[in-house]
């Protein structure tokens, strides 16, 4: 299994590359499966990671499934009354989703402000029992943060 991780600066001329080599088809040929992850996150960023999503979607082969990851950090996922699952952009694409992964909101000043921190200082979960910043009980938050996730995982893939 093999990742690359592409950030937003680099997104649009990484999308162009893999389409004007026919790089997913190409790896398909060689036996491989392509899964391509992208996040939808809530908040101000919710419509420009939508529109990300659709571009994917519409760019890439139809050999290329997609994860979805749903970020509800900076809000929840919703517009007009509806939630990802029921929106146009999903429905129309949902043949194309392999799965769905939430990362639900954690609010308050514990699990909230854990995530906050590991997000800011760039720590990995690992990263994160192996550091003298955290305590315990945000150790242990954290371990069942990643846990959620990963279960979410394993169904997935």
């Amino acid at each position: 299994m093999s990742f690359s991780y592409n950030g937003a600066a680099s997104f649009i001329p990484l999308s162009y590359y893999i389409a004007e080599n026919d790089a997913i088809n190409l790896i398909g040929e060689n036996g491989k499966q392509v899964v391509i992850h992208t996040v939808v996150t809530g908040g101000q960023a919710m419509r420009d990671t939508l529109a990300g999503f659709a571009s994917l979607v519409e760019q890439m082969p139809a050999n290329a499934q997609l994860v979805v990851w749903l970020n509800e950090f900076f809000g929840d996922i919703e517009a007009e009354g509806k939630t990802f699952e029921q929106m146009r952009v999903y429905q129309n694409n949902k043949d194309r989703v392999l799965g769905l992964i939430r990362i639900a909101r954690q609010t308050g000043s514990t699990f909230g402000e854990d995530v906050k921190l590991m997000l800011d200082s760039k720590l990995t979960f690992d990263e994160v029992k192996q550091s003298a910043d955290f305590g315990l009980m945000s150790k242990s938050r954290l371990s069942k943060v990643k846990t959620a996730i990963f279960e979410q995982l394993a169904v997935v893939l």
